[in-house]
């Protein structure tokens, strides 16, 4: 049986309310770095062998955090990076109210920004990777949020709905910062997905 552990980076530094996605900057806060202490606390007794890592600030911030707890460094993969969208920098507010889904709007679509497929299928691709490297092994995932539940509820059968409404997470909470899914596969297949620490 292979582990991964999907983290999601944890609370980062947003004075200005923005949605940062891909833009840098935005280092973890004081509450994320806990997050990340508290995670890497959890992992002690894992027998972890690797952890990936998308590029962004926050989540190499949170990598290395966990990473220096059980003493391994962090490998960095786009295939896990935050979406690509035009509403980068966009007030979150903003974003919550009014646009509500950015995949359905007419202009994320039309400046080719990543459909809720165009995720999934970046991050199997990754997943496939690592399974075909690491099998028995348990592997730490750090990403971020749209892009860990995008391709595990696929991976579940959990239909993504929402429309230009918000998107709807069937039977299952969406991660929080500082958040650890464990999913189990066995032959490549996805045994068993749970919520460690929400």
């Amino acid at each position: 049986m292979t582990t991964l552990y999907f983290v999601r980076h944890g609370t980062y530094e947003n004075p200005k309310g923005i949605n940062p996605f891909r833009l840098p900057g935005f280092p973890l806060a004081n509450e994320g770095v806990k997050q990340a202490e508290e995670d890497g606390k959890y992992f002690l007794d894992k027998n972890i062998a690797a952890i990936y890592t998308s590029p962004i600030l926050r989540t190499r911030q949170t990598a290395k955090i966990i990473g220096t707890k059980i003493n391994l460094k962090p490998r960095i993969t786009d295939l896990l990076i935050e979406v690509r969208t035009p509403f980068q920098g966009y007030d979150k507010e903003y974003i919550s109210k009014v646009i509500k889904n950015i995949y359905q709007n007419k202009l994320h679509r039309e400046k080719k920004g990543e459909s809720i497929k165009d995720i999934q299928n970046r991050v199997r691709q990754f997943i496939e990777k690592v399974l075909g490297t690491s099998k028995d092994k348990n592997i730490i995932v750090v990403s971020h949020g749209d892009p860990i539940m995008f391709y595990l509820m696929k991976e579940v059968g959990n239909k993504i709905t929402g429309g230009d409404n918000e998107l709807h997470w069937k039977n299952f909470t969406y991660i929080p910062m500082g958040g650890i899914l464990k999913a189990q596969y066995r032959k490549n297949k996805l045994q068993s997905l749970q919520q460690v620490n929400y």
